[in-house]
């Protein structure tokens, strides 16, 4: 055992569907989200990572192999909740209470008949979600998932996260930047929460623990600092790095490998060798047992 402070590092990895809107986040091909898929997971292991692996039901029906050897590899399989991969035509963020419920059970049901397992681990597609998201969710059987990024608004995607709480947390019922008492656990990607001239912008990505390439490398140790500065500063119950990363990327190709590489390279040296702490590689479910070992009975269904 050790006494070190822990910082939990997840990386996560969508599973999209190809030729689905938004179109420029997509996979070109079915053929081509799989493989990437596959060249996913064969780095992960290399890394000894334990990730967590989002994926539609329809790229499930068509992966379920895939999916179900990743999970024997040690991944942990979710569900990515995409309404236009289940022929509706808005986000999740713009559908209201009871079609966002149907659209979420939907995509569970789906998943589930594709994959013969059931998760508890959910994210919506383009990080697009409402006030009623997280209890929807919460109803429909997920307990955890990583559904923000925190300062991230995309107006067009329902995907509006200013001011959100940026470590990992469980949810309010009626705002979903918030924290709050919901059993859903709320891990969002790591980014620069810092506001900065873009309030009131219809479109704003913060840099973020990126492996497809939108962030530039070079900003990775910073991110990292800045998070590791807010522990101390204003400690979260449980620490957390989180990477973002999907199939829309081609993971046969060298560069996402570098770029975590580059981040857990960083992470190591930062959390390990400037702080004396302690970085464990883990899921989102590893996070919420880690949270309810720390905090039992704080929550409420």
């Amino acid at each position: 055992m050790t006494d070190k402070a822990r910082v939990y590092l997840v990386v996560t990895f969508d599973c999209r569907t190809a030729g689905t809107e938004p179109a420029s986040e997509s996979p070109a091909t079915d053929a081509a989200a799989r493989q990437s898929f596959r060249a996913f997971c064969e780095l992960a292991q290399t890394l000894s990572l334990k990730p967590t692996v989002f994926s539609t039901a329809k790229f499930a029906r068509a992966g379920a192999s895939e999916l179900l050897e990743a999970e024997q590899r040690g991944c942990e399989l979710g569900v990515l909740c995409q309404p236009q991969a289940e022929g509706y035509t808005n986000y999740l963020g713009g559908y209201g209470y009871d079609q966002q419920r149907e659209v979420i059970g939907i995509a569970r049901d789906n998943w589930e008949k594709a994959t013969g397992r059931k998760s508890a681990c959910f994210r919506p597609g383009q990080f697009s979600a409402n006030d009623f998201t997280f209890s929807l969710a919460v109803f429909e059987g997920f307990t955890h998932g990583s559904c923000s990024i925190p300062q991230r608004i995309h107006v067009q995607y329902k995907s509006v996260w200013v001011d959100a709480v940026s470590g990992a947390h469980h949810t309010d019922p009626l705002e979903r930047s918030g924290k709050g008492t919901l059993e859903f656990l709320e891990v969002p990607v790591t980014s620069d929460f810092t506001r900065s001239n873009w309030m009131g912008s219809e479109f704003y990505t913060p840099s973020y623990l990126d492996i497809n390439g939108e962030t530039p490398e070079n900003q990775f140790p910073t991110l990292i600092r800045q998070h590791l500065g807010l522990f101390e500063e204003d400690p979260p119950d449980l620490p957390t790095l989180v990477v973002y990363g999907s199939n829309s990327a081609d993971f046969r190709r060298k560069e996402p490998g570098d770029r975590l590489k580059s981040i857990l390279e960083w992470a190591h040296k930062l959390v390990e060798g400037e702080k004396g702490m302690e970085l464990v590689r883990a899921s989102i479910g590893d996070v919420h047992e880690a949270a309810d070992a720390t905090y039992p009975g704080a929550t409420e269904t």
